[in-house]
């Protein structure tokens, strides 16, 4: 698995193997579960998201943390500079987010003119919105990393029962 981390995401650290392999086996996993089993109920469309953009405080060393992405969803940047900085390029993202959440919370569809398509989740291409600098739908961005886990996680249920 380590070296499966580090040829996917070249020159990181031994804390950001482990810092990003563990998000993506607890949280980004059950994000990616809720999405499948939402859409396997066939009632209502889901939508998936990876937040990208690294925090610039304590000089960029918390990166893309868990619970970031609040304030850009919720367009309260400002007061929460403590975890956004103080720069101008949180503004639009903020907009962006934050437009696809209302969106999605006025009509069950997060799309806006001003965001790249945003298709509907589907277990075949796992389309997910990367929210960052540059925001665009990558189709299951971590595939490889995702099946490893999977197949770890699989193995260790079989074993235990």
């Amino acid at each position: 698995m380590i070296a499966l981390y580090r040829k996917t995401h070249q020159g990181i650290t031994n804390t950001d193997v482990y810092l990003i392999m563990n998000a993506d086996n607890t949280r980004r996993a059950n994000a990616q579960l809720l999405n499948e089993l939402k859409t396997a109920q066939g009632k209502a469309p889901a939508y998936l998201y990876f937040f990208n953009w690294r925090s610039p405080v304590h000089n960029g060393q918390m990166k893309a943390y868990h619970t970031l992405d609040i304030p850009f969803a919720l367009y309260n940047i400002d007061q929460a500079a403590s975890m956004t900085g103080a720069m101008q390029d949180r503004y639009a993202l903020a907009h962006r987010m934050s437009a696809a959440f209302a969106s999605f919370a006025r009509s069950g569809n997060p799309n806006h003119a001003d965001l790249p398509m945003w298709p509907a989740f589907n277990a075949r291409d796992y389309p997910t919105m990367i929210f960052g600098n540059d925001c665009k739908v990558v189709n299951d961005p971590n595939r490889q990393e995702r099946l490893a886990l999977k197949a770890i996680r699989d193995g260790a249920a079989s074993t235990a029962g």
